[in-house]
């Protein structure tokens, strides 16, 4: 790691805990980890009190995951199955787009969002997908610790005993975020597990054991995963530049899904933890309950303008989804309002007789 802290005019806020605030997380080559963890303390002491403002407690417990307590006799259920049903041509992809093209001009109209945009497909279904603007750059933010997770658990496969490793928390890389979190700070000093650090980076969407993880892999191991992902991370991006977009992130959440990643156990786990994020506002907030999405958020705020994402797998009665919503806008509360909009209009048009 040659750097520590990217430029401390880089915004930075968190919706993170029982109100939750956001963590930003972004990354680049050369001491990617600069980019992820820095905090502009210009900012960020007043934005982060409006945006921990911005949302009704969560809920009090993640533990309790719907991919493992709705499906029984698969060892492997968040995995595409090995004998996957033909895909249907029935997935209603025109006349959802127009609905959905309806709903984003109407929020940005209502001044809700200034920009969205959207990616979803049936897993399966190769030909079948909605795409609005997929190809317009965002900053990924948090979302970036899904590779870094991914990094860990490429180890893991290779030592059964790599999760249960300890790494001493040497140093709190964000002292202006308060821990609202519904598990205590971490000590420094005190040595955590590889499997607890990936759980607070995941569930919980904390910077501090992000930091750790990211630390602690060998040189050159995000970068593979990033070129394997076909990421393309600027060394150090500005923090008003924008540089991921729908079509390059989503297929990472196929490639956990078919276990061309990691192996079957490993992707299973990935998605079992993307399964329990304590972020219910966005996709989560759209569709049924019992329903379960391993998904992952970011947000970003720079110069007065919020970015906030919100991309996943969303496993309907069955027949799992992708679904990817990137925004900019200036009310982050309003922008996971249409995300949750957007979430809810898909979900409705997709059901066993459709897809």
């Amino acid at each position: 790691m040659q750097q520590r802290l990217e430029s401390r005019q880089a915004q930075r806020t968190s919706f993170r805990s029982k109100l939750p605030v956001l963590l930003m997380f972004s990354a680049g080559v050369m001491g990617l980890l600069a980019i992820f963890f820095n905090l502009s303390r210009s900012e960020t002491s007043s934005a982060k009190t409006v945006v921990a403002q911005n949302f009704a407690p969560m809920k009090d417990s993640v533990s309790n995951s719907p991919a493992m307590a709705t499906v029984t006799g698969n060892s492997y259920p968040l995995l595409a199955p090995e004998s996957p049903a033909a895909p249907s041509a029935n997935f209603p992809a025109d006349m959802l787009k127009a609905d959905l093209l309806q709903l984003i001009s109407q929020a940005k109209q209502q001044g809700q969002i200034t920009e969205m945009s959207l990616y979803c497909r049936p897993l399966g279904a190769a030909k079948l997908d909605v795409s609005i603007d997929a190809d317009k750059s965002y900053r990924p933010a948090s979302m970036l610790k899904v590779p870094t997770m991914i990094a860990h658990l490429a180890l893991a496969s290779k030592d059964a005993a790599y999760l249960d490793r300890k790494i001493v928390f040497g140093k709190r890389m964000t002292p202006e975020i308060p821990n609202n979190m519904p598990v205590p700070a971490m000590i420094v000093g005190q040595a955590y597990s590889i499997r607890d650090l990936l759980e607070r980076m995941i569930v919980f969407s904390d910077n501090d054991a992000g930091y750790i993880l990211y630390d602690s892999l060998p040189q050159g191991m995000l970068g593979s995963i990033y070129q394997k992902l076909g990421f393309k991370i600027p060394a150090m991006p500005r923090p008003d530049e924008d540089y991921m977009t729908l079509h390059q992130f989503m297929p990472m959440y196929e490639q956990l899904y078919k276990g061309t990643l990691l192996n079957k156990k490993m992707s299973q786990y990935a998605l079992e933890l993307l399964s329990r994020p304590d972020f219910v506002y966005g996709i989560v907030g759209g569709v049924p309950a019992g329903i379960n999405v391993a998904h992952k958020h970011g947000e970003w705020k720079y110069n007065g303008i919020y970015q906030l994402h919100d991309c996943g797998i969303i496993y309907y009665q069955g027949n799992p989804y992708l679904l990817g919503v990137m925004s900019r806008g200036t009310d982050v509360r309003a922008m996971a309002s249409v995300i949750k909009d957007v979430s809810a209009l898909v979900a409705s048009r997709v059901n066993p007789s459709a897809i």
